[in-house]
């Protein structure tokens, strides 16, 4: 949107810059997270595929948004354009984070709840051939 905004060009390089450097970063750790649940023999299967269909994504776009023939859309609109659509993957992938936060949280209240009634339950077993032993 900041390229929308401006008619600096030296802004426009720098979020540019910027944006390159985060995407990169994010990509990669996305890969490295993929890859830690593949096997061997699927890493090319799984990583050719996302890459087609992040270049075929990438190909509709293009000619959907600069053909002359489909929209043809100027410059700026092509920027407010592409910036919805980077902002609503990345509202998708913040929801998704947060659902699965959400789900880690909940498992582990419910796993130190189970823990902690069973730890009582051990005590009171414990307790009682006690008192039975005292009687």
């Amino acid at each position: 949107m900041l390229m929308y905004w401006t008619d600096n060009i030296w802004i426009c390089y720098s979020a540019y810059v910027i944006f390159i450097i985060l995407y990169n970063v994010v990509i990669t750790i996305t890969q490295f997270q993929l890859a830690i649940g593949l096997t061997t023999e699927s890493f090319a299967l799984v990583f050719g595929v996302n890459t087609f269909a992040a270049v075929l994504l990438n190909a509709v776009l293009t000619v959907i948004l600069i053909d002359k023939a489909v929209l043809g859309l100027d410059v700026r609109t092509q920027f407010i354009v592409y910036s919805v659509y980077f902002g609503i993957v990345a509202c998708v992938f913040l929801i998704h984070s947060a659902y699965n936060l959400y789900q880690k949280f909940c498992q582990q209240k419910q796993t130190s709840d189970s823990t902690s009634a069973t730890g009582d339950k051990d005590k009171q077993e414990n307790v009682e051939p006690l008192m039975e032993a005292t009687m």
